[in-house]
């Protein structure tokens, strides 16, 4: 009996170390499997930084940007520590293993450095000084448009003397080498007869037109005041020229040469005495200005200039003048308009011969 409890125990023990000696010798041991902690927290640390952003910029919860930026910077150096010590990244070769580190260091980084930044910037707003209130400025009202008003001109030749109708007026302009002054106003005071000017003309004192008219018409619906315009008038020597003179019963007739004869042309006595002349080469020239005080509305003004010189004159036909249009304070230019109807409307200029009457308070110009 005791030799059999015996062989009993040492059978159990040799089974015992044999299972034992067969487990220490078998390829794949059963082991516990642990935890992976570095993961766990690595993943709650990339999480937990743009949850807290999200939840701070939707004013969800709301963070001091000191401690944030604590917070931050405790999440992202955990985040990166648990990555480096993680189990998949200690299978890489270094460099990959630092470049992965960097990566996420980085987006957690540039994530804190973003809502921190946000964060600041909340707490101290930049204060904006308010700008100067701009000092007040009287501005005067827009003065009203100009008006272009609409003012007809025709320039036609005449003979002295002239005709004034009642109760109107006339500018008279003479051309004289020694006289610049404004033209004369001539009136006729009577409110019946018209007026002849100059009284007592000679009529046969020129053999042509001794005299330009100027009729200057307002067409529009406003007055026009201090109405200037110029004259450039130019003084011309004399030359003869022989002249062919024929009767036919009780006229004559006068032909000038083709050649030798400018633009004007003049004879100098009567029948077959008759000499001719014509213009030479300018020997003095002048500006004249003449002044109108007013021209009313739908009203007719004239000019009238004639040559009060021993010399023949030409003078350029105006074409615009300066006025001032009623309920305005400024002078503006105003373009003449000249309608196209006889063969004199088309003259730029025009020449008056020498002067064979003696006007009155005009000298001598030879």
């Amino acid at each position: 009996m005791a030799k059999g409890g015996r062989k009993n125990l040492e059978r159990i023990l040799s089974s015992a170390s044999e299972r034992q000696a067969a487990l220490r010798s078998s390829p794949n041991p059963v082991r516990h499997k642990k935890h992976d902690t570095a993961l766990a927290i690595t993943i709650f640390c990339a999480l937990a930084v743009p949850i807290v952003y999200v939840l701070q910029a939707n004013g969800v919860v709301t963070i001091g940007w000191k401690w944030s930026a604590l917070i931050y910077s405790i999440v992202t150096v955990l985040a990166v520590v648990e990555f480096y010590k993680w189990e998949v990244p200690t299978h890489w070769n270094p460099v990959s293993r630092h470049l992965a580190c960097l990566l996420v260091f980085t987006l957690l980084l540039y994530l804190s450095g973003v809502e921190i930044h946000s964060e600041y910037r909340h707490e101290h707003p930049i204060k904006v000084s308010a700008p100067a209130p701009a000092p007040e400025v009287n501005v005067p009202p827009p003065s009203p448009l100009l008006e272009v008003p609409t003012v007809e001109v025709r320039y036609s030749p005449g003979l002295l003397p002239f005709s004034i109708e009642p109760n109107s007026s006339v500018y008279l302009l003479r051309l004289n080498r020694r006289v610049t002054d404004w033209p004369d106003e001539i009136r006729n005071p009577s409110s019946t007869a018209k007026m002849e000017y100059p009284p007592h003309f000679p009529k046969r004192s020129a053999s042509g037109p001794n005299l330009d008219v100027c009729e200057i018409t307002n067409h529009g619906d406003r007055d026009l005041v201090n109405v200037q315009m110029d004259f450039h008038v130019s003084f011309r020597g004399i030359k003869s020229v022989p002249i062919t003179i024929r009767r036919h019963g009780q006229n004559t007739s006068v032909t000038f040469p083709t050649r030798g004869s400018n633009g004007l042309t003049w004879i100098e006595g009567h029948g077959s005495s008759g000499k001719g002349f014509t213009e030479g080469d300018e020997i003095l020239s002048q500006n004249r200005h003449v002044v109108i005080p007013s021209i009313e509305a739908h009203h007719v003004a004239f000019v009238y200039v004639v040559n009060a010189s021993h010399f023949p004159t030409r003078f350029d036909l105006p074409t615009k003048i300066t006025a001032v249009v009623s309920g305005h304070d400024k002078p503006q230019e105003v373009n003449l308009i000249r309608p196209n109807i006889g063969i004199f409307d088309v003259f730029p200029w025009w020449g008056l011969s020498p002067s064979t009457y003696k006007w009155p308070r005009i000298p001598d110009d030879r």
